[in-house]
């Protein structure tokens, strides 16, 4: 049986720590839900768990029962031009990066990450998020951790 549990999303995943507040937001109560390869072993643990008398709350992601959107990229850019030298300069920035695109999880787990943070952006600000928001349907968080839902 220990196999078949996998393990919690908050321990299946790395990130660069600057990030974990907006992931946080995100994901909610969910980076405690246990991943396991199905339904049935949910339920085997469901049931030595009450055959023990076991107080709480335990949520499960069963991997063969899950679906998720694909990734998909933010079209949104910024640009600006600036004259320098008598010379006109483009430039432009991305304001918003998929939350995925931080993530660093074995392909295994792809499916339940992309059930969770599939539609999610970081964005440098809540202006940003307002625009990307609308534009692109993301929900929109911050790396403080403000957020702006489509």
């Amino acid at each position: 049986m220990r196999r078949s549990l996998l393990g919690c999303i908050i321990d299946l995943f790395n990130c660069d720590e600057r990030f974990n507040k907006a992931i946080e937001v995100t994901a909610e109560g969910r980076l405690f839900y246990h991943v396991v390869d199905n339904d049935k072993i949910a339920m085997k643990l469901l049931k030595v768990m009450n055959d023990r008398e076991l107080r709480g709350e335990v949520n499960f992601f069963p991997i063969s029962r899950m679906t998720a959107k694909e990734k998909r990229n933010v079209i949104d850019k910024v640009s600006w031009q600036v004259k320098s030298c008598s010379m006109m300069c483009d430039y432009s920035l991305q304001e918003a990066k998929p939350m995925l695109n931080e993530m660093h999880y074995d392909e295994t787990y792809d499916v339940i990450f992309r059930a969770i943070f599939a539609n999610s952006v970081f964005v440098k600000d809540l202006k940003a998020g307002q625009r990307v928001s609308k534009q692109e349907r993301f929900d929109c968080v911050t790396l403080e951790g403000s957020q702006y839902i489509s």
